[in-house]
């Protein structure tokens, strides 16, 4: 599986659901931002197969030599086709997959080749979630009955972030929910993002959350990559005058000196969301798929928090519900202080992750030096 989160992926159940519309709409709000190379992906299984797109008498879909076919769209093409639209509305390049099953990875493969390393990609596509993880993943519905979904989409289904129902105009969807930041496809979760800011920063020697990162404090650089995420952010913090970002809730913690369960307890309280993603402000790197995955296996757990080895975890960068607070509160009074403690009764997914160097921590002067020379060595976080 090839994990791409410059790509965002648009399926559809049915005909006529609005797919290429969306995409249209995206391309036309990101493209003077970067370059968007735009893609439709069609598998035929054999020659004889109706054309997928429904047209009785259409042999375009069968009309190709080999397994496989890379077309690109030129420009003043016909903009009453798919991709002679996305190119119409801005899109850099547009490319037409059309793959034999059986060889759409190594059609895939091939148009790797040919687009810009630079661009971005917003791909028309349901078969191709089996052979590439993207950035943001989703299906449109058809108007009507939904009647029988798409065998395509029907096996990636497991793996959409939104199902979009038709609207007024379009999908319904506020395109403001879905962010393009650095070349990378967010999509904005119905859940709040906390930032705990109160530790005391002992093997720092010094207030974690306001060393510099890119001129910024490293609090801040935490705030602004959550932030196309969640629709509400809050921050914890036992000194709410050295904590405040234009954008955040600051919420000082209840009862000062009980430690990162209070902090998450506040926050909690003052959430206007029953699902809250907690991260500590000394997890720099903030890994969005890790995140996306946990957000997907949340159902109806208390809590799930990424663990790998035998029994090792982390509860500072993971989601916590909102019925949490009662508990946390009792926990509190009877005197407890630690997160894992507080966890123990209630019921916790576990994400295993391979690499705990995923969740780095910067608990000292040289974990910092470490990290500020990585961030001059490459991009991101």
């Amino acid at each position: 599986m090839i994990y791409q989160p410059e790509m965002l992926m648009i399926g559809s159940a049915g005909r006529n659901s609005g797919k290429t519309l969306l995409a249209c709409r995206l391309i036309e709000k990101y493209t003077p931002g970067g370059k968007i190379t735009g893609l439709k992906v069609t598998t035929v299984k054999h020659t004889a197969e109706q054309c997928p797109h429904g047209q009785s008498g259409c042999s375009l879909c069968a009309e190709f030599e080999g397994n496989f076919s890379i077309v690109e769209q030129a420009a003043g093409a016909d903009t009453a086709k798919d991709t002679g639209r996305m190119l119409a509305a801005g899109a850099d390049r547009v490319f037409w997959l059309r793959t034999r099953v059986g060889y759409l990875a190594q059609c895939y493969e091939a148009l790797r080749k040919m687009i810009d390393p630079e661009a971005s990609i917003i791909c028309e596509s349901s078969s191709l979630r089996q052979v590439v993880e993207p950035g943001v993943f989703l299906a449109t519905m058809p108007a009507g009955e939904p009647g029988n979904i798409k065998p395509s989409l029907k096996k990636a289904l497991c793996h959409v972030d939104r199902l979009l129902y038709p609207g007024s105009n379009g999908p319904d969807i506020d395109l403001d929910d879905i962010t393009l930041l650095d070349r990378q496809w967010h999509l904005r979760l119905p859940a709040a993002g906390i930032i705990l800011a109160g530790g005391k920063s002992r093997r720092m020697g010094k207030d974690k959350s306001q060393l510099p990162v890119r001129g910024k404090p490293l609090i801040e650089h935490v705030y602004n990559q959550l932030k196309p995420l969640f629709g509400q952010i809050l921050i914890s913090s036992g000194l709410p005058g050295q904590h405040c970002i234009n954008g955040a809730l600051t919420v000082p913690d209840k009862f000062p000196g009980a430690g990162p369960v209070m902090g998450i307890m506040s926050c909690l309280e003052a959430s206007a969301c029953q699902l809250n993603f907690v991260a500590a402000c000394d997890i720099p790197g903030i890994d969005y798929r890790l995140i996306r995955m946990m957000y997907n296996q949340a159902g109806d757990y208390d809590a799930v928090i990424p663990r790998w080895g035998e029994a090792e975890y982390e509860p500072l960068f993971g989601f916590y519900r909102k019925s949490l607070c009662g508990p946390f509160r009792l926990f509190i009074d009877s005197g407890g202080r630690k997160v894992r403690e507080a966890l123990a009764p209630h019921r916790v997914k576990y994400i295993r992750i391979e690499n705990e160097r995923r969740l780095r921590n910067l608990n000292t002067p040289k974990d910092y030096a470490e990290f500020i020379n990585a961030v001059r060595l490459g991009p991101a976080h």
